[in-house]
């Protein structure tokens, strides 16, 4: 483990680089997104083209024609014919009807068909592909309406950014879904965009995990002051850890953080573990999937992992993996993910008790060790964490957390100043490893991290903390909530 490993011998001190300031992860402005073509594409006139086209596949009866698609066409032609007051509940049935037309019996039937070529049937596969083709435009569809109609969602200084950013992620909610995230032990819903990719990720209140100690809206709270955090150490030093934007916001009636959504994929082990297990996957698409991963894994830059560890660390979130994380397609990454950030007590009481070890990035997604960890520290991100002023940060953390509680209606007291103390003293212990070993590798940065973990709670808190596990050694597992109060009214007797 990491904490049982010897510690890394002092190096003698280098001179310390230049900062040098680096452009901005986000806010990122997103390419433009293809608009939708479908009033293009299956306007009054196509659809009429089409219908024709594909009646051909039926001569007197014999043979296959329209079928279930024209449940299809009918909803398309029905989208054309609206106004404007229907045409969100006309978008809604198309993409509904596609839906059930596009099922698993058709899907195998047009990939059976596809694979015979001339031979196949012209017909099975055209319609499919023409469902797929229309899936797609109206979905853009219902983007390009939910986009017009707050247009003020990305303007962070605007008044009415939060309102329209809350709204705009509800729409998309109500007409392109909001499916439940496969990992995690919190309940996250990934509100997708046209092209399917997720646009917002929703955590409700009512959905965060009781498997941790924490009262309800402590990972809500959390996820607001992260990105605040993110965003004043940037404007300190220009470090951009890439943390996504965090808003307070109601979606459902549900109150919760509404998440800047990721591009990218997520190398995530135990979600796929959990796709395996409920038959989502087989065992050999699973495989491949993380055979995949391992070889994008090695990649990576050294420096991308490492940004990525620092970020966790710098708030005292200690669940830095690769399933916290997305690779970009150009091999940068982003984490993601701080509801365990700015620990309290218990939760920093019980991490040290068992010996948590803090960073699991230092091997690959299947477990192979990960080159990348050995390379040395990046002497522009070394030069920019010993850069950050940690009294300043507390300032601005007793005010980002005093905002987070006015627009989420939560209680300050869910992040108490021992939690941001927490953080801090964190990053003060990762700025003396950096200074005493600028070109430490990122594995001997875990060993040497992991021996001072300890300095994050007190004896005296520690010790109460065992004491009470030893009373009840499954309470911390199967309540810890239960024990997290318990654990408080003894500290305060």
């Amino acid at each position: 483990g990491a904490r049982g490993a010897q510690a890394r011998a002092a190096q003698p001190q280098a001179a310390q680089p230049q900062v040098v300031q680096q452009p901005p992860q986000r806010p990122r402005v997103a390419p433009p997104r293809p608009r939708s073509r479908f009033n293009a594409d299956f306007g009054p006139e196509a659809l009429v083209a089409l219908r024709k086209d594909l009646d051909r596949g039926q001569v007197m009866g014999i043979g296959k024609g329209l079928g279930d698609f024209a449940d299809v066409l009918k909803k398309a032609e029905a989208l054309n014919l609206v106004g404007t007051q229907g045409r969100n509940k006309a978008i809604t049935e198309l993409i509904a009807e596609i839906g059930a037309y596009c099922n698993e019996e058709r899907r195998q039937s047009y990939d059976a068909e596809k694979k015979l070529g001339a031979k196949g049937s012209r017909i099975t596969v055209q319609k499919y592909e023409t469902a797929q083709a229309m899936l797609l435009e109206v979905r853009r569809l219902a983007e390009d309406g939910a986009d017009a109609a707050f247009p003020g969602r990305g303007d962070r200084s605007s008044a009415q950014y939060l309102q329209q950013r809350q709204d705009h992620a509800a729409r998309l909610a109500e007409m392109l879904g909001a499916k439940s995230a496969s990992a995690g032990s919190s309940d996250v819903k990934l509100i997708k965009n046209g092209d399917n990719k997720v646009a917002y990720a929703f955590k409700s209140i009512e959905g965060e995990t009781e498997q941790t100690t924490m009262e309800p809206g402590g990972a809500t709270m959390r996820e607001l002051m992260a990105s605040a955090f993110g965003d004043a150490i940037r404007a300190q030093c220009g470090l951009d850890f890439g943390f996504p934007a965090v808003t307070a916001a109601t979606i459902g009636n549900k109150p919760g953080a509404l998440i800047e959504g990721l591009s990218g994929e997520c190398f995530d082990v135990d979600g796929s573990r959990k796709e395996l297990e409920k038959g989502e996957r087989t065992q050999e698409e699973t495989t491949a999937m993380r055979q995949v991963w391992e070889n994008r894994a090695a990649t990576i830059a050294p420096a991308e992992l490492q940004k990525v560890m620092l970020s966790g660390l710098a708030m005292g979130n200690f669940d830095v993996k690769w399933g916290n994380m997305m690779v970009e397609a150009d091999g940068s990454v982003r984490p993601f993910d701080a509801g365990t950030a700015f620990p309290s007590t218990c939760d920093m009481a019980s991490a040290i008790a068992r010996d948590l070890i803090p960073i699991n990035l230092t091997m690959a997604p299947g477990g192979t060790d990960l080159a990348s960890a050995q390379a040395p520290m990046d002497p522009a991100l070394v030069a920019q964490f010993a850069a950050i002023d940690t009294n300043a940060l507390r300032r601005t953390m007793a005010a980002a957390r005093a905002e987070a509680a006015r627009a989420s209606g939560l209680a300050e007291d869910l992040v108490d100043d021992a939690a941001i103390d927490r953080a801090l003293h964190s990053i003060t212990i990762v700025q003396d490893i950096l200074q005493a070993s600028p070109q430490i590798t990122m594995t001997d940065f875990a060993n040497a991290y992991g021996l001072r973990m300890g300095e994050l709670v007190s004896a005296a808190d520690l010790q109460a903390f065992q004491a009470l596990d030893a009373e009840d050694p499954s309470l911390i597992n199967l309540k810890p909530r239960e024990f997290a109060t318990r654990l408080k009214a003894r500290l305060a007797g």
